[in-house]
């Protein structure tokens, strides 16, 4: 399997949505499905092992990618503290996600971009249907399937906790972040954030089986 993975595949859907979400940043990331042996040739104990294993080496990859991308030595380490952000370099802002075997990665100068988070879901999970009211208390966005509603909700509150917390250290709930004026079409999702940190956007995608979301806050002299 070390053979076949020197890198992820850049063409994945959720890569493609989320660089037209985020022009302000840097974008990598794809599937690590190709390094997996065929789940026939693994005993059922040791899957979860492997791709667990395979997972981790992907998400390196793709912290080593946005480094060099922003010109940083690959051998740099970004450590992961208590609350689960990472320490990216002094001068950059970044976020990791993953789900299945995709995981995606921004990173972007702190020059321009205060704060930015990013998440990954897949359509075909569990509906969020039993926990609606805690997850979307204001109510959902309108015109949408309300299963994939409850998803982009969901989704884009995660990436705004992501955003926020390395900055603010705040710990704040599903109902202390509110989503209105929801604007969709062309394949993006807007709405206005309201929240306990100001100026921060949210934008989403729904790309084949994903919901893409990012939570951004720029500088007024940013891009």
């Amino acid at each position: 399997m070390a053979s076949r993975m020197a890198e992820l595949d850049p063409n994945h859907e959720a890569v493609k949505a989320l660089e037209r979400l985020v022009p302000e940043a840097m974008v990598t990331g794809g599937s690590f499905a190709g390094w997996l042996p065929h789940p026939r040739s693994v005993e059922p104990t040791a899957r979860e092992a492997i791709i667990t294993s395979a997972r981790a080496a992907a998400v390196a990859q793709c912290v080593r990618d946005l480094l060099r991308r922003v010109g940083v030595a690959e051998a740099t380490r970004v450590g992961t503290e208590e609350g689960g952000e990472r320490n990216w370099p002094a001068g950059f802002v970044g976020s990791l996600t993953h789900k299945g075997t995709v995981v995606l990665g921004v990173i972007a100068s702190a020059g321009s971009v205060r704060m930015i988070g990013i998440d990954l879901e897949r359509t075909d999970g569990d509906d969020l249907a039993a926990i609606e009211n805690s997850i979307a208390p204001e109510g959902l966005a309108p015109g949408m399937d309300p299963a994939t509603a409850r998803l982009v909700s969901f989704s884009v509150k995660e990436a705004v906790f992501k955003a926020q917390y390395p900055e603010t250290r705040r710990r704040f709930g599903f109902a202390d972040v509110q989503l209105t004026n929801w604007e969709h079409g062309g394949g993006y999702i807007r709405a206005a954030v309201r929240c306990p940190v100001d100026n921060l956007e949210m934008r989403a995608s729904v790309a084949g089986n994903w919901v893409i979301a990012a939570a951004i806050s720029r500088f007024e002299t940013g891009i």
